[in-house]
C-alpha cells in the first residue's frame, strides 16, 4: 500500500507516469522499496543473532542461515502476492481487502461446497483426496502451517535438519517470482484512468462481479436455509429459495461498487437472470442426478467390507452404539440388495 500508493491517485498516478522513467523501472524500485522493508530487517536480525551466540560461545550457523533463507522466501511470495493483488485494484482500501480475502478463497469456497454436496447429495461424506489437496495447495497460510515446522530434536539428534518442509517454501517462492511477473505485465498494460476504481483490469471485471455472487448466495443461502431448516421441506429446491435472493444481493452490490452507483437495475437485471439460470441448472442438476452418483450401488467384486454405524434405536443399551462388520460375500449381497 505505500510503495504502490500512488497508482490510486488519479493526479499521483498522472504525475508519475509524466516523468521520465518507463514503467518497468517505476514498477522495479518500487517492488524492490517494498521487499526492502521485508528483507534488511531480518538480515540485521541475523547478524544481531549470529553476534549473541558467538558471545553465548555456540554458533548455530546452518540453522540461523536457514531461518533467513526460509523466512525471506515466504515473505517473497506474500509480498509478490500483495503485488499482484494491487496491479488489480485501483482504489487503495480494497487493496488489503483483496489480499486477505485471496489468501483463503479457494479453502472457504471448497468448506461451502463441500457442506452443501454433504447435505443435498446422497452418498456424499467427503471429496476426494485431491480436492482437499488442491485446496489446501491454493490456500499458503494453512499449507505452509501444516507443513512447516520445527524438527524435533530427537530427529536432529539422528542427522536430520533443523526445519522440516522446506521444499514447499521453495515452491512458494518460485511461484511468487511468477506471480511478480505477472504483476509487471498487469502493470504495463494497465489503464491509468482506473484510478479509484475497485477493480482496475477490465475482464477482472465481470470475474469480480459473478464471483461475488456466486460467494454471497453459498455463504448467506446456506446460512439462512440451515436457519430456516426445520420450517421447509429439506430439498434442493428449499435451497434455492435462499440461494437466488443472495445471489441477486451479492450480484447487485458488486454491480454498484464498480459503477459507483446505487442506479444499476436497469443495466444490470440481464447479468442478474444469468445468474438466477445458472444457480437453478445447479440445483437442477444435483436433484436430477444425471450421472447416477445417488443412485449407484458398487458391484460386489468391488466391496471388501461393509460396516454399519451404531443405529441408536431401542433398546438403548451398549449394543445400539456399536458398529457391525460385514465380510462374508453374502452378507455383502444383503446389504447391495437392500440398497
Amino acid at each position: 500500500m505505500a510503495v504502490f500508493s500512488y497508482l490510486y491517485n488519479a493526479r499521483a498516478v498522472s504525475l508519475f507516469h509524466s516523468l521520465p522513467v518507463t514503467r518497468c523501472g517505476l514498477f522495479w524500485t518500487s517492488w524492490l522499496s517494498g521487499l526492502a522493508f521485508l528483507l534488511v530487517p531480518n538480515v540485521l536480525v541475523f547478524l544481531l543473532t549470529l553476534a549473541v551466540e558467538a558471545a553465548a560461545g555456540t554458533v548455530a550457523l546452518w540453522a540461523t542461515v536457514l531461518w533467513l533463507l526460509s523466512l525471506s522466501l515466504m515473505e517473497l511470495f506474500f509480498y509478490s502476492f500483495a503485488v499482484l493483488c494491487a496491479m488489480f485494484t485501483g482504489h487503495l482500501a480494497a487493496l488489503p481487502v483483496f489480499y486477505g480475502i485471496f489468501n483463503c478463497l479457494v479453502a472457504g469456497i471448497t468448506f461451502l461446497v463441500v457442506e452443501l454436496a454433504r447435505q443435498m447429495v446422497f452418498g456424499f461424506v467427503t471429496p476426494p483426496a485431491f480436492v482437499s489437496d488442491l485446496a489446501s495447495w491454493l490456500t499458503p497460510v494453512l499449507q505452509l502451517s501444516r507443513q512447516v515446522y520445527p524438527t524435533p530434536s530427537g530427529a536432529i539428534a539422528q542427522g536430520a535438519g533443523p526445519l522440516q518442509g522446506f521444499f514447499y517454501i521453495l515452491v512458494y517462492a518460485l511461484v511468487g517470482m511468477a506471480f511478480t511477473i505477472l504483476a509487471l505485465v498487469l502493470y504495463r498494460r494497465r489503464q491509468l484512468e482506473r484510478a479509484g476504481d475497485i477493480v482496475a483490469v477490465s475482464w477482472a471485471r465481470p470475474v469480480f462481479k459473478y464471483g461475488v455472487a456466486v460467494c454471497v448466495a453459498l455463504a448467506l443461502g446456506t446460512l439462512l436455509y440451515a436457519f430456516f431448516l426445520g420450517a421447509l421441506p429439506s430439498s434442493i429446491w428449499s435451497l434455492l429459495l435462499f440461494l437466488v435472493p443472495s445471489g441477486l444481493i451479492g450480484y447487485f452490490a458488486a454491480e454498484m461498487i464498480l459503477r459507483k452507483s446505487f442506479r444499476v437495475f436497469r443495466r444490470g437485471w440481464k447479468g442478474a437472470c444469468v445468474l438466477t439460470a445458472i444457480l437453478v441448472a445447479v440445483c437442477a442438476f444435483l436433484d436430477l442426478d444425471p450421472t447416477g452418483y445417488e443412485t449407484r450401488v458398487p458391484e460386489l467384486s468391488e466391496i471388501k467390507s461393509v460396516t454399519f454405524s451404531g443405529g441408536a434405536t431401542a433398546p438403548y443399551d451398549g449394543a445400539s452404539g456399536s458398529n457391525i462388520t460385514f465380510t462374508e460375500a453374502e452378507e455383502i449381497a444383503w446389504v447391495t440388495g437392500l440398497h
